[in-house]
């Protein structure tokens, strides 16, 4: 997002512990700096000078600077900013400095721009000509500097920079901005006839519009391994397939197709309660209605490693006219061992010659019996 022009809000001094600004409303969605000023004698040093506001706002440091060696003032200097949300309201600004012998106030707002504050210098002076440089600046860059000196003469800003703000607000304490959107230089020196004084310097750097967010836990700008998003938004990554796949997820829509790891189809779960009519598939299961273990309360084929076709059990009991083989079965009515009660049962088997043919048995169905001693009979007896 490109920079805007800084915009002039709050100043004041006063030779006092305290001072406030004049109501002011600063612009939406912006962000607010606040240049802060201790003055002390120069027999002390003075304290911080601690910001606050009427509509209770939390400030940042940008950073500080000192000057101890003044011949009039000692200097405590601190550059706060605080970012503006989009329904600004009217507000003030307190400098409060305890044991400062004066403090003053100079702030402005300005949109666009990031809080990389990296590229950045402070210099001193007792002779109001504070000079410094920071490094190159990157396309898009504004340069941004505050100063302060002891006195009421003007700045001559820095070569190229222009001058948001350059006077004495209440007391003999000259306060001064400047900025330079276009071709910033790298050196900030000031000249003025005047004693004492500091400045802070900076690069303000242009926001990106997209911010990139790169780690272990990302794969892109956009891509998270954990999220909540609350907009319509597209998830990719590792975890993800597509901007509507989750690895693990609840879909409130009801044609919401689901894919990824666990799951081969929108509607394929590897373990899942269908209350629809719905088609699972996946490691445990061959097709729709096929279960590796399972109860089917309707008419349904089962198949699989323990079952040999739809009505087939490897170990079962059938109450009506069914077919049953198997490993343990011959044929539909052939048992290894079993009490044959109807008459015009055939049974058959490794122990059994013919239908009427019993190693060491009885036939009680109208039927003959032989081979009681184990003699094996070879003649079948017609009924």
């Amino acid at each position: 997002m490109a920079i805007g022009t800084p915009v002039l809000r709050g100043t004041a001094g006063a030779t006092a512990t305290t001072v406030t600004t004049a109501s002011f409303t600063p612009t939406a969605n912006s962000r607010l700096f606040a240049w802060l000023v201790a003055w002390e004698v120069p027999t002390a040093t003075p304290n911080q000078p601690v910001i606050t506001d009427s509509l209770g706002l939390t400030w940042n440091t940008v950073t500080s600077v000192q000057f101890l060696s003044g011949s009039i003032d000692n200097i405590t200097a601190y550059l706060y900013y605080t970012d503006i949300g989009g329904s600004p309201a009217s507000m003030t600004i307190t400098n409060t400095a305890t044991g400062a012998s004066r403090v003053s106030i100079a702030s402005c707002d300005i949109t666009g721009g990031d809080t990389d504050f990296s590229n950045i210098n402070t210099a001193t002076s007792a002779t109001g000509d504070m000079s410094g440089s920071i490094s190159s600046m990157a396309s898009g860059s504004m340069g941004f500097g505050f100063g302060c000196a002891v006195g009421n003469n003007n700045f001559t800003p820095p070569s190229g920079y222009t001058e948001l703000y350059d006077l004495a607000p209440g007391i003999t304490r000259r306060m001064t901005i400047v900025y330079d959107l276009t071709s910033p230089g790298t050196t900030f020196t000031w000249s003025s006839n005047n004693a004492d004084s500091a400045a802070i310097f900076f690069e303000y750097k242009e926001a990106t519009a997209d911010q990139t967010i790169t780690g272990a836990l990302f794969s892109d700008g956009d891509t998270f391994e954990t999220a909540v998003i609350t907009a319509e938004a597209t998830i990719t990554g590792a975890l993800y397939d597509d901007g509507d796949t989750f690895y693990s997820a609840t879909i409130g829509a009801a044609a919401q197709g689901i894919t990824g790891a666990l799951f081969t189809d929108g509607d394929t779960f590897q373990a899942a309660t269908i209350t629809a009519e719905a088609t699972i598939l996946g490691a445990l299961y061959s097709d729709a209605d096929t279960f590796h273990a399972a109860t089917l309360t309707t008419s349904a084929d089962i198949v699989g490693a323990v079952y040999v076709d739809p009505d087939t059990f490897h170990s079962a009991t059938v109450q009506g006219q069914n077919t049953i083989t198997g490993a343990l079965v011959t044929d539909p009515d052939t048992f290894f061992a079993a009490t044959v009660s109807p008459g015009a049962a055939t049974i058959q088997g490794s122990l059994y010659i013919d239908p009427d043919t019993f190693y060491n048995g009885v036939v009680t169905g109208g039927s003959s019996s032989g081979g009681s001693t184990g003699a094996i009979m070879l003649r079948r007896r017609r009924r």
